[in-house]
């Protein structure tokens, strides 16, 4: 059965990972375009409905105020009950992008891989992630947090800097975590600071 949704998933010409279940039978319907505005899919992948249901409930991309873009960029087989995959969710506000496993159909566990939102000057910390390598089930991601060096600058009730203050005016430092993320043969995702 060919999607019904009236050009809201799109298939694209992107290549599917070649790693990616070939043999997976199952479709995308109409009911999708229920549950999003709008939906890309690479070429070649082949998803449930269900499937991105469940993606939607767990990293919502639709909002009561604004909707997002869900991109699938890959499929991946990791067993013959399990698979993951890599999207992005983006809104124009910001970037996110996923890894998200599935046993039998059903979701199982998900990590953020890379994050970018616009930035708000005058509030005194910025967090975002980053990816810097992956291969296979693994991920390297790096974990950054910038904030005001000198804390007498920010208030201490809310973390906004004070009048006459912002990210572009005053010291920044700038802290990072790397961490490693493997996703398992049980579909779990483990995660190692290293």
């Amino acid at each position: 059965m060919t999607c019904g949704c009236a050009g809201n998933i799109q298939q694209t010409n992107t290549p599917m990972s070649t790693s990616a279940h070939p043999a997976d039978t199952s479709r995308i319907d109409s009911s999708v375009n229920q549950i999003t505005p709008s939906v890309e899919i690479a070429q070649g992948i082949i998803l449930q409905d269900s499937i991105i249901e469940q993606m939607n409930n767990i990293t919502p991309w639709t909002y009561k105020y604004s909707e997002g873009h869900l991109s699938i960029n890959a499929k991946v087989k990791i067993n013959d009950r399990s698979f993951y995959i890599l999207y992005e969710i983006a809104d124009g506000v910001s970037s996110t992008d996923y890894v998200m496993t599935f046993v039998d159909n059903h979701y199982k566990d998900y990590e953020v891989v890379d994050q970018h939102h616009d930035q708000e000057l005058s509030f005194s910390r910025y967090e975002y992630k980053t990816l810097r390598n992956s291969s296979g089930r693994n991920f390297i991601v790096v974990d950054y947090i910038e904030s005001a060096a000198d804390k007498n600058k920010v208030d201490e009730n809310d973390e906004w800097f004070k009048e006459g203050f912002n990210f572009e005016n005053v010291k920044i430092e700038t802290d990072s975590t790397v961490v490693s993320l493997t996703v398992m043969n049980n579909g779990t995702i483990k995660r190692d600071t290293l």
